[in-house]
């Protein structure tokens, strides 16, 4: 269930990318100098740092840092604004989710993102209420995302990143499958053999260019979800990225249709899905 989170995904948006390798900054080198930076020059692991108090700089050929800013627009909204989003990426992100809130870490901004039937809008503000996810990004994630968004085609690493970006999303958004009532009623739990304390790593496609997610899911009257593995595991679960986009295609499916018949189709398909990705638990 708490595999859910991946399936978040359309966040989209939100971001995807990033703070894999983002690298400590020498406070003796940094030099907060605004300037404008193009994309293409960004070296995302080795190049990019963020400070203690949430902002993003970036490496210099000559050893000091300066802040990031985009290049064509003055804002996180304007940026995704500008985004022409081809065919081949709304069909991507249609089945995933609907809205998704993005709070971006070193700028403050706060909109929604609107998945619809043709095109996909940004709105100002967001309402916890009426979403169904809420992501965290920083502001070259934002820029990275709007560039691959351009290129009219994401590739499986660029899926990956956002789907990671996602599962490290706090349980936010009223329409987040893991807030649904459904998920923590003791019939559905039943109906799955649910358990409290979930180890799920998020293989990557690629990993030299993105390493895996690792998140552990705690069930206690509502689901948690911790980046990283904690505790004693009761099920252990290796998901790719086809099974994360299968799982969240077919909760967000029954998110919609918002019946018990439909949740109960769910349970059953459920378990055949988490029988594909369970893994053997280690002992000791």
């Amino acid at each position: 269930m708490k595999i859910v989170s991946f399936i978040c995904m359309l966040i989209f948006l939100i971001s995807a990318y990033a703070c894999s390798g983002t690298s400590p900054i020498n406070e003796g080198a940094y030099k907060p100098v605004i300037i404008t930076i193009p994309i293409d020059s960004i070296k995302i692991g080795s190049g990019i740092a963020i400070t203690r108090d949430n902002q993003v700089a970036v490496l210099n050929e000559d050893g000091t840092w300066e802040e990031y800013r985009f290049e064509n627009a003055a804002t996180s909204l304007e940026r995704w604004q500008s985004i022409e989003v081809s065919p081949n990426v709304l069909e991507f992100f249609k089945p995933l989710f609907g809205r998704v809130g993005v709070h971006v870490i070193d700028t403050g901004e706060e909109f929604t993102t609107i998945v619809k039937e043709s095109n996909v809008e940004f709105i100002e503000n967001i309402d916890e209420n009426n979403v169904d996810y809420v992501v965290e990004i920083y502001s070259y994630q934002v820029d990275l995302l709007a560039n691959y968004i351009s290129n009219g085609e994401l590739s499986d690493i660029e899926k990956f990143r956002i789907l990671k970006v996602l599962v490290k999303s706090e349980i936010k958004g009223a329409n987040n499958p893991l807030n649904n009532p459904l998920m923590s009623s003791s019939i559905f739990r039943w109906l799955i053999r649910g358990k409290n304390v979930l180890h799920v790593n998020l293989i990557s496609p690629d990993p030299e260019l993105a390493g895996d997610g690792h998140f552990t899911f705690l069930y206690a009257d509502g689901w948690v979800v911790i980046e990283g593995l904690h505790g004693t595991p009761q099920r252990v679960l290796n998901v790719s990225l086809e099974n994360a986009l299968e799982l969240q295609i077919k909760f967000y499916e029954s998110m919609k249709a918002d019946s018990w018949t439909h949740w109960y189709r769910t349970a059953k398909w459920y378990k055949k899905w988490r029988k594909k990705v369970s893994q053997p638990i280690s002992e000791g």
